[in-house]
């Protein structure tokens, strides 16, 4: 019950402060802009760096140091970055090629090696999370160098979006069930959405830019 309590209050608590941001941006952009490119710290990558350095910190706590609350707000924060840097990018255009790689790779490095660890524990399927693993890793290296090479441009695409949510929510479900043992485990049937989000990302990557907008598949 006490850890429902943290995950409640980190969701809330990172709700609010990812709401705020963004109604920042939106009520004063040029004064955001200003600020934001003038100081290095509030730029795109350097938040990606931050909150991947976050997610190392709670992953670190929870697996080794067994502080598993703390290391839940941690996790919880980091993942709420992960949409405040894309707003940040796109309010005070700093849109980059490093910064489209540099985004969905921090993703996986905050995500991947709590979902592996868990499996490690029995809460989800070892064998779906190497499949998921495998996926991702030719999601973020080998499509991107095919598309570098055919030049198509890379985007945000909603299937990708989709998929890092739902596996930021997978960690904290993952969290939970380590704690609460009376609960229903549907782990490996989220775990198995993500894949074919992966996949359905994958495939869509490698429609053009202008069609993808057509289609409403650029989020």
């Amino acid at each position: 019950m006490f850890r429902f309590l943290v995950i409640s209050t980190a969701s809330g608590v990172g709700i609010v402060f990812y709401v705020l941001c963004k109604w920042i941006l939106k009520k004063y952009p040029l004064k955001a802009k200003a600020i934001i490119k003038n100081n290095w710290i509030l730029q795109p990558n350097p938040i990606c760096y931050f909150r991947t350095l976050l997610a190392w910190t709670g992953f670190l706590l929870y697996f080794f140091y067994h502080l598993e609350n703390t290391a839940i707000l941690v996790f919880a924060f980091a993942a709420i970055l992960d949409g405040i840097d894309g707003e940040v990018a796109r309010k005070a255009e700093l849109v980059s090629e490093w910064g489209k790689f540099l985004d969905p790779l921090a993703d996986k490095l905050t995500y991947l090696p709590p979902l592996l660890s868990f499996s490690f524990k029995g809460i989800i399927s070892f064998n779906l999370v190497l499949a998921f693993i495998a996926v991702e890793a030719i999601g973020q290296i080998a499509v991107r160098i095919i598309l570098m090479r055919l030049k198509f441009s890379i985007g945000a695409i909603s299937f990708g979006k989709w998929k890092t949510g739902i596996c930021f929510a997978l960690v904290i479900y993952c969290a939970l069930l380590d704690s609460e043992s009376g609960l229903v485990n549907f782990g490996n049937y989220i775990l198995v959405a993500c894949i074919l989000l992966g996949i359905a990302s994958i495939v869509f990557k490698f429609v053009p830019l202008d069609m993808a907008k057509k289609n409403s598949i650029i989020a």
